[in-house]
Order: C-alpha cells, then sequence, then structure tokens
C-alpha cells in the first residue's frame, strides 16, 4: 500500500462514519475523489438517474464502485472564459496580501 492510497483509505473510513449531513462529509468526499484520481484510480462525478442527481463515484480495485450523492451549486453560471477565470482568481487572492505575495509576485 501507497501512502497516498493510505491517505485515501483514511478519507474513506471518515466519509463512513459521518452521517449524511454533517457539513464536514462534503469536503471529505471531494478529498477522496481527488486523490482517488492523483493515485490512478477511475474517479470522478456524474449526474444520474431520471432526476439528474450529481453523485462522486471511485472505482475501488477488488472492491468495486462506491459513490455518494453531493449538493448541487446553488449559484448561477456565468459562463466565465480562462481569462476573466484568470482574472477573478488573482482578484480574490490579492485580498489576502500575506498569501497573494507568496503566490503571485
Amino acid at each position: 500500500m501507497t501512502m497516498c492510497a493510505g491517505y485515501l483509505m483514511i478519507l474513506l473510513k471518515r466519509i463512513m462514519e459521518c452521517s449524511p449531513e454533517e457539513d464536514d462529509r462534503y469536503g471529505l468526499i471531494l478529498q477522496a475523489v481527488a486523490e482517488a484520481h492523483k493515485i490512478g484510480l477511475r474517479a470522478g462525478f456524474r449526474a444520474v438517474g431520471s432526476m439528474q442527481m450529481l453523485r462522486a463515484f471511485i472505482d475501488l480495485p477488488g472492491s468495486g464502485q462506491v459513490s455518494w450523492p453531493v449538493p448541487p451549486y446553488e449559484g448561477a453560471w456565468n459562463n466565465a472564459q480562462p481569462e476573466e477565470r484568470k482574472r477573478r482568481i488573482i482578484k480574490w487572492t490579492r485580498s489576502e496580501p500575506r498569501i497573494a505575495r507568496t503566490l503571485f509576485d
């Protein structure tokens, strides 16, 4: 087992220990999907069912697929193009001068 797989296992255990209503659960699911992807497992998001509910998926080798519902984004999509996204990120990070100085100067 690699250290990365070990971290994914810790995240999955923490997800199992959370109730679906806990605020931390969604963040743990996002971290688990990212970690699974990082170590080469099939992982991602897909809208499923007649209601097109968004779910997070991870395929666990030798074990099978696991998935969780994830809450929808409540804001409206503004279709920002790459340059606009970059401008917004820089503007936001500069609102935290100590962090922005390290990252962007």
